[in-house]
C-alpha cells in the first residue's frame, strides 16, 4: 500500500547550510514544497493536477490557502513533515470553511411500502440506478431530539443484491421502522474513500470570519475509511473538525488548540473541537487533547439539511484529555445511539462569554464512561440529562442507560454555590454508577432529580466529600419528588475527612423500592439515611457503622400507618389499626397492660399469627409484613431495627 511506505519515503537529507535536495522519485509520491524543490508549491495545484491514488508529501513550512480547498478525491494521503513543522494556513475570505473533503448523495428513491425494523429487504418505487455494492443513506422524518422539531433520523447501509426492479437486499438489517407516512427515502452515496491526513497542522489565520456554513472549519462529509494521525487544529473557527455521515473513521493523536467563535450574532460561545455529526458510524479516536473549547468533543444532528439527518452509532473515544473548556469539556447530544469514553479526562475550566459553569462531561444520550476522570471542573463533574428533561423514548432516550464505571471525580470547584459530582436530571432512568472515586466534592456527590427510576449506585468511595452539606443534605441526594427502584450498596461514605453534618442518603419526599445495604457509614456524624415518610418498600440493612440500628425513638407514622425505621412521627400505636413494617425487619415489643388480640399478617394480608395477648415479646416481624393491635391502653411500644 502506498501509505505503508510513506514513513520510509521522507525528503532526502539536507546539504550543508540546510537547503533541501530534490526529493527522490517514488511511484505515486507527489512532493509539495515551499522552496520550489518539489513537484509543486501549492497543495491545491498538486491535487488538481495529479488526482487520486497519490501520496502528497508536504515539506516544512506554511502552505497558504487563499480560497477554500474543496476536494472530492479518493485514495489519497496528505502527509506533512510534522505537527507545527508543516502548516496548512487558511487565509481566504470571511465566510466558509477553509478545507473540506466531501462525497455526495444522489436524488431520493421513494421507500414504499413501509419497511419493518430489522428488515433485510427494502422495497422502492424503482431500483434503477442501484447495483450490488452501492451504499445507501436511509432517512425518515422522525424526530430524534426532544427539543428540536426537525432533527430527523437516518442510517447507512450497503446493498447486498438488487433483487428486482423494486426491491433491494442490504448486507445487515434496518435499525428502525421506515414508513412512507414519515417521508422515508433512500439516497445512493458516492464516497470520498480512503483519505489519510497525517503529521501536519491546520491553522486558520483569518482575522474575522462571519459564517461557517459547512458545520466546521475543516469538514469531512460522506467519507469512507477516513484516517487522521498526528494532526493539530489551531485557531480554527466555530468547530475545528467536523465528521459528518462518515463510515469507518479512525483518528490518532489529534490536537485542538483554542478555537474561535464566528464574528456574528448567534455565533457567540460556539467553539468546538471535534464535532461528530449526523449518521456517522464506526468512529474510533485513539489519543487527543484540546484546550480552551466550549466543548472539546460534541455531537449533533443537523436540522433543515438534506444530509443532516441521522444518529451516531458505534462511537469509541479513547484517551482524550480536555483542558479548560468553558461549558462542558465533553458533550453528547440526544441523537447518539451510544458512545463509549475510555480513559478520557477533563482538566480545569473557565467561564466563557455566556456560561456560568463548566462541567466535565455532559451526556444527553446513552453513554458508557470507563475509567474517565474529572479534575477541578466548575459546578459539576458529570451531568446526565436531555434537552427538555422529558421522559426518554426509543428515538430520544436522553441520558438514559448511562454507566459510570471506575471513574474519578476530584476537586469539583463551586460555581454559583454549587459543587457536585454527578447530577442526574429529571426523568432519567437506568443509570449505573459503580466503582468510582469521589474526592473533595463539597456538596451532594450524586444528586438525583425526580422523577427518576432504576438506579444502581454501588462500590463507590466518598473521600473527603460533602463538607458544605447540612444535616438536611446527603452525599447521595434526592431533593424532591419520587425516585423509584434505587439500589445503593457496597459504598464507603466516610473515607478521608468525613463531612461534619451530611447523611449518606437523603430522600426528601418519596422513594419507591429502595435498598440501602452493605454500605460503610463509619466516620459520619449522622450515619442514618433520611427517607421521606411517603416512601414504600424501602430497606436499610447490613450497613457497617449503622446496623443494627437499635431502638427507634418515633417508629410510628400515624397517617401512613407504618411502623419501622423511617417516616415515624410518634412513639405509640392506636388500637384496632394494622401497621405495615417499613425500612427492614423489625423487633417489636408491646408490654403488658391491657392489650389483647394482636395479629401478625404477611405481605399479602393473610393472618399468620392471631390472638397474641396480653403482650408482644421481642417479636421479629419481617419487612413488608404487618401487625394489628387490639386494645393498647397503658402499654409501652419498643421497636428496634436490625
Amino acid at each position: 500500500k502506498l501509505c505503508d511506505i510513506v514513513g520510509c519515503c521522507l525528503m532526502s537529507s539536507t546539504i550543508a547550510g540546510g537547503n533541501q535536495t530534490s526529493p527522490p522519485d517514488v511511484a505515486g509520491m507527489v512532493y509539495v514544497t515551499a522552496d520550489n524543490t518539489g513537484d509543486y508549491t501549492s497543495l491545491s495545484a498538486a491535487i488538481t493536477a495529479e488526482g487520486n491514488n497519490k501520496i502528497y508529501k508536504l515539506g516544512p513550512g506554511d502552505f497558504t490557502l487563499t480560497s477554500q480547498l474543496a476536494l472530492t478525491n479518493s485514495n489519497i494521503v496528505i502527509e506533512g513533515s510534522g505537527v507545527d513543522v508543516t502548516r496548512i494556513v487558511f487565509d481566504m475570505g470571511t465566510t466558509g470553511a477553509g478545507f473540506k473533503i466531501t462525497g455526495s448523495i444522489g436524488s431520493a428513491f421513494d421507500v414504499t411500502p413501509n419497511v419493518a425494523k430489522h428488515s433485510h429487504t427494502i422495497t422502492l418505487a424503482s431500483t434503477t440506478g442501484l447495483v450490488a455494492g452501492d451504499w445507501i443513506y436511509l432517512t425518515r422524518d422522525v424526530v430524534v431530539d426532544a427539543n428540536t422539531a426537525d432533527r430527523y433520523d437516518a442510517e447507512i447501509h450497503k446493498i447486498l443484491t438488487v433483487d428486482n426492479s423494486t426491491q433491494i437486499t442490504i448486507e445487515d438489517v434496518t435499525y428502525e421502522v421506515y414508513n412512507t407516512a414519515d417521508n422515508a427515502n433512500l439516497y445512493k452515496i458516492t464516497w470520498a474513500k480512503s483519505i489519510t491526513i497525517k503529521n501536519l497542522t491546520f491553522i486558520d489565520n483569518r482575522s474575522s470570519v462571519t459564517a461557517i456554513t459547512e458545520q466546521a472549519d475543516t469538514l469531512f462529509l460522506f467519507c469512507y475509511g477516513l484516517i487522521l494521525e498526528n494532526v493539530k487544529f489551531d485557531q480554527m473557527v466555530h468547530a475545528c473538525c467536523g465528521v459528518q455521515n462518515c463510515f469507518n473513521s479512525t483518528f490518532n493523536n489529534i490536537g485542538f488548540d483554542g478555537p474561535r467563535q464566528i464574528d456574528e450574532p448567534g455565533g457567540t460561545g460556539i467553539r468546538y473541537g471535534l464535532y461528530l455529526l449526523s449518521a456517522s458510524t464506526n468512529f474510533t479516536l485513539n489519543g487527543a487533547w484540546a484546550q480552551r473549547c466550549r466543548h472539546s468533543f460534541t455531537t449533533n444532528t443537523i436540522a433543515g439539511q438534506t444530509y443532516g439527518a441521522g444518529r451516531r452509532r458505534n462511537i469509541t473515544i479513547n484517551g482524550f484529555v480536555s483542558y479548560n473548556a468553558d461549558t462542558a469539556n465533553f458533550d453528547t447530544h440526544e441523537s447518539d445511539i451510544g458512545i463509549t469514553f475510555n480513559t478520557c479526562g477533563a482538566q480545569s475550566a473557565y467561564f466563557g462569554s455566556d456560561t456560568t459553569d463548566s462541567k466535565g462531561f455532559n451526556t444527553r444520550s446513552p453513554t458508557t464512561f470507563n475509567a474517565c476522570w474529572v479534575e477541578n471542573c466548575q459546578a459539576y463533574g458529570f451531568v446526565i440529562f436531555n434537552n427538555d428533561d422529558s421522559a426518554g423514548t426509543d428515538t430520544s432516550p436522553g441520558g438514559d442507560r448511562t454507566s459510570l464505571v471506575n471513574c474519578r471525580i476530584n476537586n469539583v470547584v463551586q460555581a454559583g454555590g454549587v459543587g457536585r459530582g454527578v447530577r442526574i436530571e429529571n426523568n432519567r432512568a437506568s443509570i449505573l454508577i459503580q466503582g468510582c472515586q469521589f474526592y473533595n466534592v463539597p456538596d451532594d456527590v450524586i444528586r438525583i432529580e425526580t422523577p427518576g427510576s432504576n438506579f444502581i449506585i454501588a462500590n463507590n468511595m466518598f473521600h473527603s466529600c460533602g463538607a458544605d452539606l447540612t444535616i438536611n443534605g446527603g452525599l447521595i441526594m434526592s431533593p424532591s419528588g419520587t425516585v423509584s427502584d434505587l439500589i445503593i450498596q457496597g459504598n464507603i461514605f466516610g473515607a478521608g475527612t468525613p463531612p461534619a453534618n451530611a447523611r449518606p442518603l437523603f430522600i426528601t419526599t418519596t422513594a419507591n423500592r429502595l435498598l440501602f445495604t452493605n454500605n460503610d457509614v463509619n466516620g459520619l456524624t449522622n450515619t442514618s439515611p433520611s427517607i421521606g415518610a411517603a416512601s414504600t418498600d424501602c430497606r436499610v440493612e447490613n450497613n457497617l457503622g449503622l446496623n443494627p440500628i437499635g431502638k427507634i425513638t418515633n417508629p410510628t407514622h400515624s397517617g401512613n400507618v407504618t411502623l419501622g425505621f423511617y417516616g415515624g412521627d410518634v412513639a405509640t400505636v392506636s388500637s384496632g389499626k394494622t401497621y405495615k413494617i417499613v425500612g427492614g425487619d423489625m423487633m417489636v415489643t408491646l408490654s403488658s397492660g391491657g392489650g389483647n388480640s394482636i395479629s401478625i399478617l404477611d405481605s399479602g394480608g393473610s393472618v399468620l399469627i392471631s390472638g397474641i395477648t396480653p403482650e408482644l415479646k421481642s417479636q421479629l416481624i419481617l419487612h413488608g409484613y404487618s401487625v394489628k393491635f387490639g386494645s393498647t391502653s397503658g402499654q409501652t411500644l419498643i421497636v428496634c431495627a436490625k
